[in-house]
């Protein structure tokens, strides 16, 4: 998934869960938001709730970014990109497990986009690698375009 900051509605941010709107939240995922946003983690929470707790915040302030299920796992695009990697988020604890998170700063946003312009998208040797490139960069594009960044959450 690839989420920016923006605003999102109740809808919107259940529009792509699997399983229906429900009243109730897992007690322990609801002190993971609460630790990430007070900049505070706890040891009494299991490391593994962090990463959905982030997941959970960039669905309330973020939208998705249409890719047209065109990427899948930006690894296996073969780009050179630092979303293909797991990169640590300050103040979320990771114990490595899923979902595993990546990003891009807005200024890291607007590099990669140069940089995949000035390259091509072009992978003739497989047309799926090719669609999904430039389905990543039409993202970073609409990221770059309003000056925004970028999470990715793999699973």
């Amino acid at each position: 998934m690839l989420f920016h900051p923006a605003a999102m509605s109740l809808e919107e941010f259940h529009r792509d869960d699997d399983k229906p709107v429900d009243a109730t939240i897992d007690p322990q995922l609801l002190a993971a938001v609460k630790a990430v946003v007070n900049g505070k983690p706890s040891r009494r929470i299991p490391k593994s709730y962090y990463g959905y707790a982030l997941q959970e915040i960039c669905r309330s302030l973020g939208r998705r970014l249409a890719d047209d299920d065109q990427i899948g796992e930006i690894g296996s695009l073969k780009l050179e990109t630092r979303l293909a990697s797991p990169r640590a988020v300050a103040g979320v604890p990771s114990n490595g497990d899923f979902p595993v998170i990546s990003f891009l700063t807005e200024d890291e946003v607007a590099e990669e986009v140069g940089k995949f312009r000035s390259r091509g998208m072009a992978y003739p040797e497989d047309l799926d690698i090719e669609a999904g490139s430039a389905a990543l960069l039409r993202c970073l594009e609409d990221a770059a375009s309003k000056g925004e960044a970028i999470t990715t959450f793999y699973y």
